[in-house]
């Protein structure tokens, strides 16, 4: 995992020097534009970064985060039946099926476990989305991360309108990780940290033979 975080290091040091060998021409005529001119350029230039940005950063994160699968790969179908598995276990964890995606998050708004939510300091609640691919036998893994209000638990949670990207690359992919942990573990030991969703998920997958990609969007 040491490699996975010094490759990402890498490539974001030399996306910030693109960034800045794009600068440097607009501050090496810096003395021979008008103000507005020279604005006008910085404006152009960070216009460039924010648009740019995302989608570079996506590049990165699909190339270096990526875990090959342990095997031979598993039907489809039966990968699906262990993920949604987790949905009969006593656990803070469920899975919800929306189109052609799987939606790994907490029970938020279930009165056994939101006040446990509350107490840890939850601020924002973790989603963790699956597209399967069957061609490649690949899913790929996008966080996202919504705001969530436990002022009115155990009656009612509020949670906020958009699912922001919230990548989390805190994982453990050892043969002990899946989501048959959640049978075993005890209540008193959940942190409701993303990892605690994603590293059992993403260890049943690629012990299923399938490969993983990690995706901003």
């Amino acid at each position: 995992m040491l490699k996975r975080y010094i490759q990402t290091g890498f490539f974001l040091f030399l996306l910030a020097l693109l960034y800045g060998l794009g600068l440097l021409p607009v501050l090496l005529v810096r003395a021979s534009l008008q103000t507005g001119q020279y604005l006008l350029a910085l404006l152009s230039w960070a216009a460039l970064v924010g648009l740019s940005l995302p989608f570079l950063l996506g590049i990165i994160i699909r190339r270096v985060w990526f875990f090959p699968g342990r095997g031979e790969p598993v039907l489809q179908d039966l990968l699906r039946e262990k993920i949604l598995a987790i949905n009969d276990m006593e656990a803070p964890v469920r899975v919800k099926e929306k189109r052609h995606r799987l939606i790994v998050c907490w029970r938020h708004d279930d009165p056994a476990w939101c006040e446990r939510m509350d107490r840890a300091g939850m601020k924002k609640t973790f989603e963790l989305h699956l597209e399967l691919d069957n061609a490649t036998k690949t899913v790929t893994m996008t966080d996202r991360a919504r705001k969530v209000d436990f002022d009115l638990c155990p009656v009612k949670v509020k949670t906020g309108f958009l699912a922001l990207p919230r990548p989390c690359f805190r994982v453990a992919t050892g043969p002990d990780w899946s989501v048959e942990a959640y049978r075993d573990r005890r209540d008193s030991e959940y942190r409701f940290q993303p990892w605690e969703i994603k590293s059992p998920v993403m260890g049943t997958i690629l012990a299923g033979g399938w490969n993983v990609r990690f995706s901003l969007f």
